[in-house]
């Protein structure tokens, strides 16, 4: 028996509705009480996501882990991946971005501090008169320091720019 159109066609309509029911792909919740339940909604998600998307997503997650890390709420392979799954099950992928982008900009701000206290104190250095060696040492190191620091004051003005984006397309 062959199928007539109209069986064809409501196929095709179910079928539709189905595939436009799905959430916009920043508002599905992360599926990630297990580990085997955040694979399988990884392996269900992942073409959805554009190259540049799940490397955002993936960073995020990196960003969420190292945080778990500095702030001593784990160790270890599986012990830092529970803590995150943790931190992300039930969440949206949105706001799994707005986490990791938010870790990131703790640790940015960090190594801003840090890098502020090296050059200050880089600055108080100075060479014997005709030391032309360490002085030219001294001044490619002041300039690296500064490169470095310029290097995560972008970092921070991106990752700003980039929460403040996924904030307003949230609302």
């Amino acid at each position: 028996m062959r199928p007539s159109l109209a069986s064809i066609l409501l196929a095709a309509a179910v079928f539709i509705c189905t595939a436009c029911s799905r959430a916009p792909l920043l508002d599905r919740p992360v599926e990630a009480d297990t580990a085997a339940a955040f694979g399988s909604w990884q392996g269900r998600n992942r073409a959805d996501f554009t190259p540049e998307q799940w490397t955002e997503f993936e960073a995020a997650l990196q960003e969420i882990k190292l945080k778990i890390m500095a702030d001593n709420e784990a160790s270890g392979t599986e012990a830092v991946n529970e803590a995150l799954r943790g931190r992300i099950a039930g969440r949206t992928v949105r706001e799994v971005l707005q986490q990791g982008y938010t870790a990131k900009l703790w640790r940015l701000n960090v190594e801003r501090t840090e890098m502020e206290k090296i050059i200050a104190g880089t600055a108080t250095l100075t060479t014997r008169p005709g030391d032309t060696a360490s002085s030219s040492y001294l001044a490619d190191r002041q300039r690296r320091q500064n490169e470095r620091l310029e290097h995560a004051l972008a970092e921070i003005k991106a990752a700003e720019t980039r929460l403040a984006e996924l904030s307003a397309s949230g609302k």
